[in-house]
């Protein structure tokens, strides 16, 4: 089953060695200043050359000034185009897992770096803070974003250390590497999901060119809400579709249709759905989306681990980023 609960926080179990998270813990706390700082801001237990890859460099503020450049500045000066450049290369911090203390707001006003807090600015993170060392690594709906979109996935002691030192630092020092107990909980390496990310994100984002269609039942069972499924899936470069009606369709290959793990009947049956298999487009569960996402490999690298509904053909067709931008006659055709 989906390791996806969410149930309240008060009622918490470890079920099947799953944590249940409360969907709702943020909401709370904005009205409750004096909420515990470890407890989880509003994420639901999910789920996991870039100095080329972000404007900021690999994982440092980085812009046109080079530091031969500034060796020749007075220290005012020096402050001075740091300030400047920050304005203009803004590193754009989010939190998961732990909510950001009154101490780490100020830390990131003084850095000139900006917060970001909701589901919906996720894809616009440059670094994301997943852990404050004690805290327990979690598959969140934010972490799931950020991992397609940036390699920095930190420690909170890379903001500690940068406000120490007035300066963004590079993180390389501070990525979530070699946490074994997470890493044998979600069967990944982080290590390998911020390469596979870089790649990914070179040729489109992981699940580029694909549209997928989420199934009737599949949100808010063990799965996040239709919303916070809709932003992770648009962060791989995907694109969401609402309907499997003939005139509204796209290329069938190019089709993911997302299922509960494992599915039900209603939805092996639900209109469209064996019909589009029929012409190549792809049955997936959530589990397999989810493992996906965190080991950010692509599905032609994964394509053995996706699943065919019952009688249906047992043949995968090759996956990679398929071309969905147009209809074309002959699928029209053998879809009439």
């Amino acid at each position: 089953y989906d390791p996806i609960d969410i149930t309240p926080a008060k009622d918490r179990n470890d079920i099947g060695g799953t944590e249940v998270i409360d969907l709702t813990n943020d909401d709370n706390q904005q009205h409750n200043p004096s909420a515990n700082a470890n407890q989880e801001s509003d994420d639901s237990e999910v789920w996991h050359d870039a100095k080329d890859e972000l404007s900021m460099g690999n994982t440092q503020v980085k812009d046109d000034t080079n530091d031969s450049f500034l060796r020749t500045k007075s220290s005012t000066e020096q402050q001075n185009v740091h300030k400047s450049k920050r304005k203009n290369s803004t590193a754009r911090i989010m939190f998961t897992g732990i909510t950001p203390t009154t101490r780490h707001r100020r830390m990131i006003q003084s850095l000139g770096a900006e917060l970001l807090e909701s589901l919906e600015e996720a894809s616009a993170a440059t670094h994301l803070i997943a852990t404050d060392g004690e805290s327990i690594f979690r598959r969140t709906p934010k972490l799931m974003i950020c991992i397609c979109k940036t390699p920095n996935i930190l420690s909170v002691e890379w903001l500690e250390k940068s406000s120490i030192k007035q300066q963004l630092l590079d993180t390389d020092d501070f990525l979530l590497l070699d946490n074994e107990p997470a890493e044998k909980a979600y069967n990944f390496s982080m290590r390998e999901s911020i390469r596979n990310g870089i790649l990914a994100r070179k040729k489109g984002g992981l699940l580029g060119g694909w549209c997928v269609y989420i199934c009737s039942g599949v949100a808010g069972n063990k799965a996040p809400s239709v919303k916070e499924l809709t932003l992770i899936i648009e962060a791989t470069g995907a694109r969401v579709i609402t309907s499997l009606n003939d005139s509204d369709m796209l290329e069938p290959h190019c089709i993911m249709i997302l299922t509960s793990d494992p599915s039900t009947e209603a939805q092996r049956n639900e209109f469209g759905v064996r019909k589009m298999e029929h012409f190549d487009a792809q049955i997936v569960t959530t589990t397999w989306l989810f493992q996906t996402i965190l080991t950010q490999q692509s599905p032609n690298m994964r394509r053995s681990e996706m699943t065919s509904l019952p009688s249906a053909r047992d043949t995968v067709a090759a996956a990679g980023s398929p071309n969905c931008n147009s209809n074309s006659k002959k699928t029209r055709a053998r879809l009439s």
